[in-house]
């Protein structure tokens, strides 16, 4: 109750302040001062950590209802920061003082990343064995965009560091996205040679320019680069090319996004095998948005859908060996949800059909991957599926439902799997026989991409804002970020479930 008094005084006094048409920043000081001041001065003149915490605990109370006024949220959440920081114990007060400032003040975001990491490497530090893939699963988040930051700045050994720290914690988190967090890492050490080398070949002469140009556009990844070493060279594609590459993807127009995707498919195809991962994701984004922008049905859209499952197959074979099995993480006995689930050698299996049968395999799963799951269905005639994660919620995949009635994903909007626009009628599993179900994730500003095949074929493709799915119930499973293995009323043997991420994408 004293809590509840003091945040609305206190914002009282913010409102009263603004309603004054004092400067933003100075009202929010004055404000502060007058109610935090005193209490900052002796908090700071003591060495005992718990009044620190205290008033951290105290400040991050009325942040959290300062949404409306940033110059006083700031001032509030890079308080409770400094005191906070430094404290085993405080390391939650601030990591939530940094997400607070980052959500409602994201003109301040970029700077407080470095920032943020580095209590959360605390936090991972300090973290008990239970907590460690929690808390090592946040590092990464930080620690890897951070990174691709530096590299898409050209600052290539300032990454090196990052995705050093970032393999460590993923390999004590026991992450999925290690095999990727470590292939980035070698991919980092063969472009800092070439970049070495580039730049003694920069200063010579055309010939070798061209060289330059080539070891920047290709080992290193860095368009701008190599557009900075074009004067004298003489190759017409990467006169052409080159200048046009160095401006975002989602600027270029439609007939640039066609010729600029074959273009650097090529590349991948003649680039070292290190260096053809970064080729084929910058390919792939111009043909998909060419595919976006091309309305016609024409020999453009076929001409650019084949040489988008060019550049995919070519992308699957490269990253081939980054697959990482998470069904071995699935204990019967500590995640079945719902009905009787057992070992059986590899495999898990539910025997006892169950209405919303579901276990959860514990491997968490965020931003872009790729997921394989191979299942029988061994008695019955209804549905088995997957809970899949997508962004900051998850979805439901159903295939054979209501004895073959449909295949479907969702809820979609509030609309069930059986009547929205993902619903393929009729959707029919043969008891008895294996299948494989495809699964692929993309994720942009809180759009997403989700596309399912069956047996390599494709089924479902579904655009749309991460907003719309989730409320799976009563199919849930205890966490949103772990894939959940399904069935109604059948029984089933899931014989593999495999992952591969897609978190290291570089930045623009």
């Amino acid at each position: 109750m004293a809590r509840n008094v003091l945040v609305v005084g206190i914002l009282g006094v913010a409102l009263w302040a603004a309603a004054a048409g004092a400067d933003e920043t100075e009202q929010a000081k004055e404000v502060f001062e007058k109610i935090f001041g005193k209490d900052l001065a002796v908090a700071r003149a003591t060495r005992d950590p718990k009044d620190d915490l205290a008033l951290a605990e105290k400040m991050l109370a009325v942040a959290r209802d300062s949404a409306g006024q940033p110059e006083f949220l700031a001032l509030l959440c890079t308080s409770a920061l400094d005191l906070a920081e430094d404290h085993r114990d405080g390391l939650a007060v601030a990591a939530e003082a940094v997400d607070l400032l980052a959500r409602y003040v994201p003109e301040q975001a970029a700077a407080l990343r470095e920032r943020q990491a580095e209590v959360c490497q605390r936090r991972f530090d300090a973290a008990p064995a239970a907590e460690k893939p929690d808390v090592g699963e946040d590092l990464l988040d930080l620690l890897i965009p951070l990174a691709e930051d530096r590299i898409a700045a050209g600052g290539l050994q300032a990454a090196v560091g990052l995705y050093r720290r970032a393999a460590g914690a993923a390999r004590t988190a026991r992450s999925i996205r290690l095999a990727e967090i470590q292939d980035r890492a070698k991919w980092l050490a063969a472009a800092c040679s070439a970049w070495d080398e580039a730049e003694r070949l920069a200063v010579a002469g055309p010939d070798d320019r061209a060289k330059a140009v080539r070891l920047y556009l290709v080992q290193c990844d860095n368009p701008a680069a190599a557009a900075k070493c074009l004067d004298g060279v003489d190759d017409g594609d990467l006169a052409k090319y080159v200048p046009a590459s160095t401006k975002p993807v989602a600027e270029a127009p439609e007939l640039a996004c066609l010729e600029l995707g074959e273009w650097y498919g090529r590349l991948a195809e003649t680039a070292p095998p290190i260096a053809r991962e970064p080729m084929f994701l910058r390919a792939e984004a111009y043909l998909e948005r060419f595919l976006d922008l091309h309305g016609g049905k024409d020999l453009q859209r076929t001409r650019a859908t084949l040489a988008l499952e060019k550049v995919r197959e070519a992308y699957d074979a490269a990253t081939a060996d980054r697959w990482v099995g998470i069904l071995p993480r699935l204990s019967p006995k500590q995640h079945a949800v719902k009905g009787t689930w057992v070992r059986k050698g590899s495999a898990v299996a539910i025997v006892r059909g169950a209405a919303y049968g579901r276990a959860m395999i514990p491997a968490i799963v965020r931003g872009d991957y790729d997921m394989t799951v191979r299942f029988t269905r061994t008695a019955g005639t209804d549905c088995v599926g997957l809970l899949i994660p997508v962004g900051r919620t998850q979805t439901l995949v159903l295939l054979g439902s209501r004895s073959g009635a449909y295949h479907g994903m969702g809820p979609i909007g509030g609309v069930s799997p059986s009547a929205n626009a993902t619903t393929v009628r009729p959707g029919k599993l043969e008891t008895g026989r294996p299948y494989e179900v495809g699964v692929r994730v993309r994720l942009d500003a809180g759009q997403a991409i989700v596309c399912i095949r069956l047996d390599n074929e494709p089924l479902i493709e579904w655009h749309g804002a991460e907003s719309a799915l989730g409320k799976v119930k009563p199919w849930g499973i205890p966490r949103s970020d772990c894939t959940g293995l399904v069935t109604y009323g059948v029984q089933a043997v899931f014989a593999d479930a495999k992952v591969r991420t897609h978190s290291c994408r570089p930045a623009e």
